[in-house]
Order: C-alpha cells, then sequence, then structure tokens
C-alpha cells in the first residue's frame, strides 16, 4: 500500500512534479510517435473515469489508454477522461478509437490538457522503457565495483553500482530526470535538484560555463521525488534484480 501520495501534493508540490516531465511540444510529439503500450502496475495508484465510473486501466502508452468499461460508446465519439491519484485529478480530451465488447482504445487528444495525462503516464513509460547500456561500453571509474546503466524516456536514466563478485552485491544507485537527481545507499535516499535551467543558462551566457550546482530539494519536494521514484520502480519489470534492489528503499511499500 503507498503511504506517500502525489494525490497530496498542491501547489508548489504538483508543479514541482510537473517539471520532472517538463517536455517542450516538439519533444512530446515526437515521444507520442514513437511510444509502446505498456502495462500499470497494479500497485500504482493511478485511476481513469469515464462518466463517473471508475474503469480498469489495460495499459497505456503517451497516446492513449486501453480500459475496460461497462458503457456503451460509440467508435469516433468524443469524451471526457477524468485521470488522477486520490484527490488530485484532471478532465482530459480524449475519443473512442475502437471498441470491442468492453474493451474500448481510447486516444488522447493533444489540446491544452494533454500535459496533464503525460504528467501521471510518466512513471509508467519512464519505468517501462529503461533498457541497460552495454556494460563493457560503461566508463568504470571504480576498481572495486561494476557500474551499470539504464535509460529511458524523458531523459531518465539510473546508474546502479555492485560489486565485483561472482555473485555481485548491490551497492548504491543514482536515478536521474530533468536536473533531478536521487541518490541511494545503505537504505538511505538524498535528494537533489539543480537550479532551474532559466538561471543556468543565464549563467552560463554571462559567465560562458555550462555549471549547474545541484542543492538539496526541500521536504515537499522529497515526498513528491520519493513517489516520482517508487511508482517508477514498480515498472520496472524487465529488470528484475534491479527493481528488487531499488525497492528496498521503500520497505513500507512492498506489502
Amino acid at each position: 500500500m503507498l503511504i506517500i501520495e502525489l494525490g497530496n501534493c498542491k501547489g508548489m508540490e504538483m508543479d514541482f512534479f510537473k517539471r520532472l516531465v517538463n517536455r517542450k511540444e516538439d519533444q512530446i510529439s515526437k515521444e507520442r510517435r514513437a511510444s509502446n503500450r505498456y502495462n500499470v502496475s497494479a500497485n500504482y495508484p493511478l485511476f481513469i473515469k469515464v462518466n463517473g465510473k471508475k474503469t480498469e486501466i489495460r495499459n497505456l502508452s503517451l497516446n492513449g489508454v486501453n480500459l475496460t468499461l461497462d458503457s456503451d460508446l460509440k467508435n469516433q465519439e468524443k469524451i471526457k477522461l477524468n485521470i488522477g491519484i486520490k484527490e488530485q485529478s484532471y478532465d482530459i480530451d480524449a475519443q473512442v478509437i475502437f471498441k470491442e465488447s468492453q474493451n474500448y482504445g481510447i486516444e488522447i487528444l493533444a489540446n491544452t490538457n494533454y500535459d496533464h495525462f503525460y504528467h501521471l503516464a510518466s512513471p509508467v513509460v519512464i519505468g517501462c522503457s529503461m533498457k541497460q547500456y552495454n556494460t563493457e561500453d560503461v566508463a568504470q571509474n571504480d576498481p572495486h565495483l561494476i557500474k551499470k546503466l539504464y535509460f529511458g524516456s524523458t531523459s531518465s536514466s539510473i546508474a546502479a553500482w555492485y560489486t565485483k563478485e561472482k555473485h555481485p552485491t548491490f551497492q548504491s544507485f543514482e536515478f536521474e530526470v530533468e536536473g533531478c537527481i536521487i541518490r541511494g545507499k545503505e537504505n538511505k535516499l538524498m535528494f537533489l535538484s539543480y537550479t532551474d535551467k532559466e538561471s543556468l543558462h543565464e549563467n552560463a551566457r554571462l559567465t560562458h560555463k555550462l555549471e549547474m550546482a545541484p542543492t538539496k530539494a526541500s521536504a515537499d519536494q522529497e515526498q513528491v521525488l520519493r513517489s516520482f521514484l517508487y511508482w517508477i520502480v514498480l515498472h520496472l519489470n524487465d529488470h528484475p534484480k534491479l527493481q528488487k534492489d531499488l525497492l528496498s528503499f521503500f520497505p513500507q511499500n512492498e506489502n
């Protein structure tokens, strides 16, 4: 059972979550075209309602969702989905693109409401899209540890370090997305955020140096980052060892 809910984050905290996956329109269009369909973890507290009725989310992509719904929607019918987590939800414009019994394919329309869907779908898409980089091509800077790298959508990445043994032992990890970093070691998490990009590039213009100084995230930001990372880890099904190692940082969420 998830203890820390994004639905409890309001105002600045919710805006901070959006900044984690803040993408330009052309980037989103490119990601939508390339997006695969992914299964949603039963432990990710995402809900979608149609006409006030909760649905079963079969899978999703950045283009839309596949839902099981006891309703009589028509092909090409334009509808509004209510999508959210706990108390925080949004009305999203959508359209039925296929129907088979109670199984509906729903396309999310690309308008001013789409970004809300994009933010809430991101933990699923990031986790499921993570691919491991060839370890032989990863720069190894510690003679006692092996570094493994994984890359996912929205410019996200996970670095994980293991001992150089026949049966490697997990030591630490670092997750990064959109200038925010979460580091984990010895069952403790450290949350860092870079200065905002506008300040970064203004500083670069004045000093001719592209430097970012990470700062410790605020308590409210930590709450959002913790939830965001946990929901991503839930979707690392293609990497069961990494998923198990990272879930050890969330013992309260394992049951």
